[in-house]
């Protein structure tokens, strides 16, 4: 991720760290569930900002994001999206 991430973000203080972070946890819980056969690939390692890696699916959210004030995912919603694999301890870093 630190040499493909189209988006590039670059630690520079505290909160910072914490989206750079939250990129890596939100990308190692993609490939660990089986990303690339995901039904709806709902924007996920695309070079915009995690918080808009969702979308509205049959009128449901879907995918990461719902983030508070400072950028900090709330909800992450893969529901029905043919998850496989195990969902690594990264996901600990979801704490908002």
């Amino acid at each position: 991720m630190a040499f493909h991430d189209t988006l590039v973000v670059v630690p520079e203080d505290t909160a910072s760290t914490q989206k750079a972070i939250q990129r890596y946890a939100l990308a190692v819980v993609y490939y660990a569930t089986g990303g690339l056969n995901w039904n709806e690939q709902i924007n996920f390692l695309s070079g915009t900002d995690e918080c808009s890696w969702n979308d509205r699916v049959n009128g449901y959210f879907l995918g990461a994001g719902r983030c508070n004030g400072y950028g900090m995912i709330t909800t992450l919603a893969l529901w029905g999206n043919n998850l496989m694999g195990f969902l690594p301890n990264e996901i600990g870093a979801f704490v908002h």
